[in-house]
């Protein structure tokens, strides 16, 4: 296994150079989802807002999982969790760009 989650053009499938190039992005995706289950994707048009939406749909969502597990939160403890996990990805988010 490569020590790195394989990330890929999409453009290469969208608008290859060459019918070569289009199926080498073909291989090199399946490759990826066989070793790892997955590959990040960029050049994809998803608007930056969208994506940051998303993480904090999915923040809320996971909170919401593991307080029904474990405990109910009220409504103040759900909103600081909330607050606390945003600046988590916000952070880890900057320190990666």
């Amino acid at each position: 296994m490569s020590s790195q989650i394989p990330t890929l053009d999409i453009r290469r499938f969208t608008q290859p150079t060459s019918s070569e190039d289009r199926q080498a992005f073909i291989d090199e995706l399946g490759a990826a989802y066989r070793e790892w289950g997955f590959a990040g994707i960029r050049n994809h048009g998803i608007p930056q807002a969208q994506i940051e939406w998303l993480e904090v749909d999915l923040a809320k969502t996971s909170l919401q999982t593991i307080a029904l597990a474990h405990h109910p939160l009220d409504e103040q403890e759900f909103d600081d969790a909330i607050a606390s996990n945003l600046n988590s990805l916000l952070y880890t988010e900057a320190t990666l760009l």
